[in-house]
């Protein structure tokens, strides 16, 4: 992966091209991203400019032979650790033992959540962690010479499910081997071990703005400049958002939405109601979260609607149009706290929730808090 596939980030890919032309490369960095954003991507687009033999201005060359084992993630010096679900009676208890299905799933999809990168390994509603066994693995790996490359990197995705175990790595974070790199992505700093923090430089990866996310659309997608200004604005800075949209058409999930609080607000048909919940839960779990995401941006908006008088100046006339009359019907504080709900039911969904009871939840919810 290059720093072109990676949409928007100018300025930290200016950064950390900076670093290396001016011999200034750190001993282990943190991207802090929010989900959508890119960190990973961004980390693995690194990776390559730390190896590529003959770097352009801008980027890694792409075409020789460093370049085409790491986008093939197959360079023996570039090493990936990543949340597994351990199965001991399979004998797969560290991320080597996933790497086919790696190798898979990130080229095809490098800004997958972990939620997708779960699913596609396991069956099992889990968690994913990284195992004592990974550690150990890390430590023997960068314990290891030089074979090919000219920086050992080790690539941590996820790096907030280190936990406890992650105090092993102190020592190698500290004094690490010649030319040796470490790329954690997280997206929660709180849950990272401090003495983990500490020892790395955090580069914070912010959402992508909405010119960049537009741009890529046109470029990548082929469709409109006004189109992709509109679903740019609905994608909140987040790109697989904005494919999906992209796809899908902007006014499915507002489509979706409006069935949903009309029904909510009404109420007198449950039986109905249901059946437009496992509608929508029938979608899918990424669907699903697409759509609670796309809900959530509309309250929000909606309440500062609500606040200042002043309706988001979007390009969507029939998303505006629906702020509007949905910003009329938040006065009250039940009402207020709606946001706060739908964010708990995508944590919930995150985290496999059984999709049609909370969707159901949050729909008494919206019912009691709108109606008037």
């Amino acid at each position: 992966m290059q720093f072109a596939d990676v949409v928007g980030h100018d300025a930290l890919k200016q950064r950390l091209r900076e670093t290396l032309r001016e011999k200034r490369v750190a001993q282990s960095y943190l991207f802090l991203e929010q989900e959508g954003s890119g960190g990973l991507p961004l980390a693995m687009a690194f990776a390559q400019l730390l190896n590529c033999e003959s770097p352009t201005e801008t980027d890694s060359c792409g075409e020789c032979n460093s370049c085409h084992k790491i986008g093939k993630l197959i360079h023996a010096d570039v090493h990936y650790t990543f949340p597994i679900v351990a199965d001991k009676a399979k004998h797969k208890e560290a991320s080597e033992d996933y790497l086919a299905d790696w190798r898979k799933a990130f080229p095809a999809n490098p800004y997958m959540s972990m939620q997708d990168w779960i699913a596609s390994i396991s069956d099992e509603n889990k968690q994913g962690n990284i195992t004592a066994k990974e550690i150990t693995n890390i430590i023997k790996g960068l314990s290891l010479t030089h074979l090919e490359g000219q920086y050992k990197v080790q690539v941590i995705w996820g790096a907030e499910n280190l936990e406890k175990e992650g105090n092993k790595l102190l020592k190698l974070l500290e004094e690490p081997p010649e030319r040796t790199v470490f790329l954690m992505v997280a997206q929660n700093s709180e849950r990272i071990l401090p003495t983990i923090l500490s020892r790395t430089q955090s580069i914070k990866v912010p959402r992508i703005a909405e010119e960049d996310i537009s741009k890529a659309l046109v470029a990548e997608c082929g469709i409109d400049e006004a189109r992709a200004a509109q679903v740019a604005s609905m994608a909140e800075g987040s790109w697989p958002l904005a494919l999906h949209l992209a796809e899908e058409g902007s006014n499915d999930n507002l489509g979706l939405i409006k069935s949903f609080l009309n029904q909510s607000i009404g109420r007198k048909n449950v039986p109905q109601l249901l059946k437009d919940v496992e509608a929508i839960v029938g979608l899918g779990r990424v669907r699903l979260k697409q759509f609670l995401e796309y809900m959530l941006l509309l309250y929000r908006r909606s309440m500062v609607a609500q606040a200042t008088g002043e309706i988001y100046a979007g390009p969507n006339t029939e998303e505006n149009e629906f702020i509007q009359k949905l910003s009329a019907r938040l006065g009250t504080k039940r009402a207020q706290k709606l946001p706060e709900q739908i964010g708990k039911t995508i944590f919930y969904i995150e985290r496999n929730g059984y999709g049609k009871l909370v969707l159901f939840n949050l729909a008494i919810q919206v019912g009691k808090a709108l109606k008037q």
